[in-house]
């Protein structure tokens, strides 16, 4: 049987570890995704030395590819300055969901969970 002081520490401790969980999701989700941008930026530069040297022509799939890494480049900047912006986090939750229903592409691709997804 537990005391009656004993069960709101045991609450706060469930409440932590929940909280701990979810941090590290979060920064596993930044990690990965960071990791795929470099990879997709790593690709993209070594088509464009092959064009650029070697003469090579781009098949489409690998134009494709080059455009939306520079695109991921350009769009993470926006994402970062509104990230950066202090605001509670329901207002991210809000400013955010706005942007996507207007700018449904506005997140780079590597930090969309359909690309982590895609790459497990």
């Amino acid at each position: 049987q537990e005391t009656s002081w004993f069960r709101p520490i045991r609450h706060q401790w469930v409440a932590m570890k929940k909280s701990r969980h979810k941090l590290e999701r979060g920064i596993v989700f930044l990690a990965n995704g960071g990791r795929l941008m470099y990879q997709d930026l790593q690709h993209a530069v070594k088509l464009l030395l092959k064009v650029s040297f070697l003469r090579y022509t781009l098949q489409p799939r690998e134009l494709q590819v080059c455009y939306r890494a520079v695109k991921d480049l350009l769009v993470l900047i926006p994402v970062l300055v509104i990230l950066a912006i202090p605001m509670s986090p329901p207002g991210h939750f809000l400013v955010f969901s706005l942007i996507l229903k207007v700018f449904p592409d506005f997140f780079p691709s590597p930090f969309t969970e359909r690309r982590q997804n895609i790459m497990r």
